[in-house]
């Protein structure tokens, strides 16, 4: 008898995971990372068509980590304390149709659907 392995199809567990969240959860995500970042203060902007939220916090060393599924950007103590799975900004995906996130003099900008779907501009 051979090996048995796991395999994963990426594109479809990186799709069908949308329904492991909701928008209640994304912004309990969102929150989550400030908290964890150190903030102080925190500000929540909501209109028709964003969301934004912008803290005081410790930023983000490395932009690449928010697209880097089930890998935390957060040290190993906080991670090992509070469980931090690396899937938080993951819920942002979902339910939205791009992603803009801003850390000191870094910037992200991305179509959702072009992450979700692997697929480069």
């Amino acid at each position: 008898m051979g090996t048995i392995r796991l395999k994963t199809n990426q594109h479809r567990l990186i799709s069908n995971l949308r329904h492991a969240f909701n928008p209640q959860s994304m912004l309990g995500e969102l929150l989550q990372n400030v908290r964890r970042a150190g903030a102080k203060q925190i500000h929540i902007t909501v209109d028709d068509a964003s969301i934004a939220v912008s803290d005081d916090g410790s930023g983000i060393a490395d932009l690449q980590s928010l697209i880097h599924v089930a890998e935390s950007g957060w040290d190993p103590e906080l991670q090992a304390r509070e469980n931090a799975f690396g899937l938080g900004v993951l819920s942002t995906w979902y339910f939205s149709r791009h992603l803009s996130v801003h850390s000191g003099a870094q910037a992200f900008h991305a179509s959702t659907t072009t992450i979700i779907r692997w697929r480069r501009h």
